[in-house]
């Protein structure tokens, strides 16, 4: 006798206990166990029938979440964000200096060195920022950072 015939007699036997038709101590004599190993079965048949008589909800059962991987991903889109503000601030500074020395040029002043801003030169500096960073109130994306013109 296979298992499944075995378990199907055993299910038969317990159903029959179950409704008044047979006796445990004469259920126990005919599997050949003894009735303490007949109420453990009786017992897991019974929970095992009310567990496959739960409600399940319908439709495929949802993904295992993995804690580490959420933490990892959020750490990633922090650096990401973090690295794009980043590129903001240099393109920024980089806009700057690039007026500064425009402004600088246009009054007559060297470009030899770093340089410098000083009274209309930063005035112009911060309106040259402005216009390239659309009216000066909008962040740029990081996207749309883009270099000043290479100097000659």
């Amino acid at each position: 006798m296979d298992e499944r015939e075995k378990a199907r007699q055993r299910a038969e036997l317990i159903i029959r206990v179950q409704s008044g038709q047979m006796s445990a101590t004469d259920a126990s004599r005919e599997l050949g166990i003894s009735r303490k190993n007949y109420y453990k079965w009786e017992k897991r048949a019974l929970l095992g029938m009310m567990d496959g008589l739960l409600s399940r909800s319908s439709g495929r059962p949802g993904l295992d979440r993995d804690p580490q991987k959420e933490q990892l991903l959020e750490e990633l889109n922090e650096a990401r964000e973090e690295t794009a503000f980043l590129k903001q601030r240099l393109y920024v500074r980089e806009m700057l200096s690039y007026a500064a020395l425009e402004s600088a040029k246009k009054k007559g002043r060297s470009d030899r060195g770093a340089p410098q801003v000083h009274g209309g030169g930063e005035k112009a500096a911060i309106s040259a920022v402005q216009d390239t960073v659309r009216g000066g109130n909008e962040l740029l994306k990081a996207d749309e950072v883009q270099k000043p013109p290479e100097k000659q």
